[in-house]
């Protein structure tokens, strides 16, 4: 009786999977229908040099509506492969390569997939049906950069480095370009307020700017992007005329006891002083943060003669500023300091 009931049990098993795997084989085959969104990225070629997109106006949202049908287990594998997506690439089953505006037709280029090929899945119906495109082949030129400066901004040198860079741009710009093009690195205020006069200065990531007849091209592209600029600014020099410049006395600290030195009143304070040299050094004259003293040197024997005059100088040292007076000597009175 048992050996009867485990016969049984067996049988019942047999019969069991082989329904199931009769079901089984029964669902995969049996026909199946479904309408599913799948993104379909239009992407250009590298490679080749060429880029399609579609066309200005053109009502594309990247998404397209499919209508598969099918067996139950092909639908099923077809939809990992539709919510994936797609690229369509120029030279690919129904992507032209040549350059121009063309039609895309939607489901012969998806019907030419890997995806479809082979599947047993039948392709309903496409929405949108297709997509207007541009397919641009793109060029490459060495171009030299024009450095333009501020607005009174003047240098005895200047360069961008590097000083030839590599434009890019669509083969429909292709006779513009060749009558000739200017690739400009624009130095802003800011950035040329760094140049030091006289010096050697490096400005760098000096944006590049696109020729006005490729602004807004979506293909026109600089390799690189920005540039440094190498100058030298010239040293600007101004002029001005002070009326109030002090006289200062110097002598040597042995003789400072034995002689008392007196400027003539109207000799004090100097007028019609002109001053020439870098603007910034003069504008901190006008500007009182650097003074300015007329000084009359006295030697040992100046003072043993009791000179009565002297002429004057502005600086022992080396210095750009250059002075004129219309009366370069002051009037003095020495006399030998009172001994007890």
């Amino acid at each position: 009786m048992n050996s009867g009931l485990l016969s049984i049990i067996r049988t019942a098993t047999v019969v069991t999977v082989l329904t199931l795997l009769v079901w089984v084989v029964a669902e995969g085959e049996s026909l199946a229908s479904e309408r599913l969104e799948t993104p379909v990225r239009i992407e250009g070629d590298p490679e080749q040099g060429l880029v399609v997109v579609p066309a200005p106006g053109a009502p594309w949202s990247g998404r397209v509506l499919v209508e598969i049908e099918g067996a139950a287990a092909s639908v099923s594998r077809m939809r990992e492969a539709l919510r994936l997506g797609f690229e369509l690439r120029p030279g690919t089953p129904g992507v032209p390569i040549e350059p121009g505006q063309h039609t895309i037709f939607l489901a012969e280029v998806l019907r030419a997939q890997p995806a479809f090929l082979g599947s047993g899945i039948t392709l309903s119906s496409v929405e949108p049906e297709r997509v207007e495109v541009d397919v641009e082949r793109l060029l490459t030129r060495g171009v030299d950069v024009t450095v333009r400066l501020p607005e009174g901004v003047d240098v005895s040198s200047v360069v961008a480095e590097p000083r030839r860079v590599q434009l890019t741009y669509p083969s429909s710009a292709a006779t513009v370009v060749d009558q000739g093009i200017e690739i400009v690195a624009e130095v802003s205020v800011e950035q040329a307020e760094r140049i030091g006069i006289g010096l050697r200065s490096i400005i760098r990531d000096v944006q590049l700017q696109l020729p006005d007849v490729l602004t807004g091209s979506r293909f026109a592209s600089i390799e690189p992007g920005s540039v440094s600029v190498i100058a030298t600014l010239e040293a600007r020099e101004d002029t001005v005329t002070l009326d109030a410049v002090p006289v200062r006395i110097q002598r040597p600290a042995f003789q400072a006891e034995r002689w008392i030195v007196r400027v003539a009143d109207e000799d004090q304070l100097l007028s019609g002083i002109v001053v020439t040299g870098p603007s910034d050094l003069i504008e901190r004259i006008r500007t009182n943060d650097l003074r300015i003293f007329a000084t009359v040197s006295l030697t040992p024997d100046d003072l043993n003669t009791q000179i009565t005059e002297k002429t004057i100088t502005f600086s022992d040292l080396p210095t750009p500023l250059r002075f004129e007076a219309a009366d370069p000597t002051v009037r003095l009175t020495i006399e030998p300091a009172a001994t007890e």
